[in-house]
């Protein structure tokens, strides 16, 4: 067994003994990232952290009246439900510095929890929502942009392509923090729906950095001054 500076290790009246290292990003089926989303309070704290079971229970400790939500014998079973999910695992240990008292501490099994891509997102625009979401898109955007709405034929394929290059920019990114540990570290610092809202900006900011001629393209469409 190692010590781990990894992770949060709370306390300083405790030593670590860790055998478990997070990977940087695990990809999550629809089953597990409703199993995160139901437990989400769990996971949110465990984000870069080590905890016990006492730990997590607190967690649900009502303030001001001392309750508690659950019991110590619910959050071992939530703790089992997300074990078997591979969402969260026992990460190793800690003993309380002058004594010989030891209890199990938990971890996220990824800094990172990303829904998986499948090809059908690279196909949205094809499916039977595809035309009413793209109807709403250019009425959304004409109004933004105080423009008459722009022809729905040459719009929607645009639009399509844009789409289709910014999920794959994206997909990308994550595929790289995968691999990243800085990258993966800073991107865990914020809650899922933040995260979702940097990095769709960053990979539409890159989509457009890089293909200049699409936003021109969009612009004339929306009868706007082209940018130079």
């Amino acid at each position: 067994m190692r010590n781990s500076n990894e992770l949060n290790q709370g306390s300083s009246d405790y030593c670590f003994y860790i055998t478990y290292k997070p990977q940087n990003v695990k990809f999550v089926s629809k089953e597990e990232l409703d199993l995160i989303k139901e437990h989400y309070l769990i996971i949110s704290a465990l984000r870069n952290t080590l905890m016990s079971v006492k730990d997590i229970h607190n967690l649900f400790q009502d303030q001001k009246t001392g309750n508690y939500t659950y019991t110590l014998k619910t959050i071992y079973r939530h703790l089992e439900k997300l074990d078997d999910a591979g969402i969260v695992t026992a990460a190793g240990y800690r003993e309380k510095k002058g004594t010989r008292s030891c209890e199990k501490v938990y971890c996220r099994t990824a800094k990172i929890y990303y829904p998986e891509f499948e090809e059908k997102d690279l196909e949205c625009w094809e499916l039977e929502n595809g035309e009413k979401y793209a109807q709403i898109f250019r009425i959304t955007l004409a109004e933004l942009l105080q423009t008459s709405e722009p022809d729905k034929t040459p719009f929607n394929k645009l639009f399509k392509k844009l789409n289709v290059l910014q999920t794959k920019t994206k997909k990308d990114l994550f595929e790289k923090a995968g691999k990243n540990a800085e990258l993966a570290d800073s991107l865990s610092q914020i809650d899922i729906n933040k995260l979702n809202s940097i990095t769709d900006l960053a990979s539409i900011l890159k989509v457009l950095l890089q293909e200049p001629d699409l936003l021109n393209q969009m612009q004339s469409l929306l009868n706007m001054k082209k940018s130079k």
